[in-house]
């Protein structure tokens, strides 16, 4: 569970760097963006609200969190 945890983390903070080129690059950032979440209730979901809010609070795109049953409906 906790190697997964750390997974998760890692991919965010990729996707954020990601995203950090991409707008160094083209200057123009999606207004607003999606994070696939397991169903609510569960620590994922509870993870990716957290990561949404701060995402929203310091990037000026709005994250909106989309729980899903699991990865394969991703």
């Amino acid at each position: 569970m906790k190697r997964l945890f750390l997974i998760v983390v890692a991919l965010v903070l990729l996707g954020s760097v990601s995203l950090n080129c991409k707008r160094q690059a083209s200057q123009e950032m999606p207004r607003s963006i999606t994070l696939g979440t397991h169903a609510a209730g569960s620590l994922f979901h509870a993870v990716g609200s957290g990561l949404a809010s701060v995402l929203t609070k310091n990037s000026g795109m709005e994250v909106v969190i989309a729980p899903h049953p699991g990865p394969v409906a991703w």
